[in-house]
């Protein structure tokens, strides 16, 4: 167990076979013909979030398939959103090919057949029941394999990345909400209806804010630090930006306190 109060788990090892067997529940797996005779390791810790996982794993390259007879037989109905921090992942699907690379979130549907090869990676997965997001995606059987673009998914791929820096400091009582929250970004990134995006703002605006606080950190000393150049790098409106510094007493209080700290 980690020191978070949200139940999460801690796997690791250096022999793939035991990799094998544990990874076994999910995927079949293989070692690549180019790195069979390379060390092997695999580092992950689970978080659970009602009815999600979330995974936060440094693996050794492999090669995962879940062919047609692993589907029928395990009949597992989830989705996987991969966010790759590090590595990529080339993916054959009965849709096509699909090639990926670090800061990319994929979705995977473990509902049909796949094949990925994957080199070393720093991975944040999260695994999803289809019900979760049936009613909000009404277009699943297409999302297999894909990789979003645009300016929502660069959103997704920063909330996915800031709820796995977060989860072990997190205590109990917070799963149904982010559960809540990554399902709200999913169907805004993937169907960004105003509906659909409204309902995402508090997940939006938490990673709005943290890319505003990276950008102010990163430039105290910078003669160019000002509401503008905030607004032009994080893509919102002055108003938008005041709203998102209000339980900071403000943007420019922020930057003062930054300074004097």
């Amino acid at each position: 167990m980690s020191g978070s109060a949200i139940e999460s788990t801690h796997f690791s090892c250096r022999d793939f076979d035991v990799w094998r067997e544990s990874i076994n529940v999910v995927f079949d797996v293989e070692r690549r013909s180019q790195d069979g005779n390379r060390p092997f390791t695999a580092s992950v810790e689970a978080f659970q979030l009602g009815d999600m996982v979330v995974t936060d794993a440094v693996l050794g390259a492999q090669r995962y398939v879940r062919s047609s007879a692993r589907v029928r037989r395990d009949g597992m109905d989830h989705f996987v959103l991969n966010l790759y921090r590090t590595g990529g992942w080339r993916a054959e699907t009965a849709r096509g090919e699909f090639e990926g690379r670090a800061g990319q979130v994929s979705v995977l549907d473990l509902s049909c057949e796949l094949i990925s090869d994957e080199p070393d990676c720093h991975l944040v997965a999260m695994f999803l029941p289809r019900s979760l997001i049936e009613d909000r995606l009404p277009n699943l059987g297409g999302l297999h394999g894909s990789a979003p673009t645009g300016p929502y998914a660069m959103l997704l791929a920063e909330y996915l990345d800031m709820l796995a820096r977060r989860l072990p400091f997190l205590h109990s009582g917070d799963e149904t909400a982010l559960a809540g929250a990554a399902c709200q970004m999913l169907a805004a990134c993937l169907a960004p209806s105003l509906a659909n995006v409204e309902a995402a703002r508090p997940g939006l605006e938490l990673v709005l804010l943290r890319r505003a606080k990276r950008y102010i950190e990163g430039h105290l000393n910078s003669s160019a630090l000002n509401i503008d150049a905030i607004c032009n790098i994080v893509g919102v409106s002055r108003r938008t930006l005041f709203r998102l510094f209000e339980q900071e007493g403000g943007v420019l209080h922020y930057i003062q306190g930054c300074r004097l700290e």
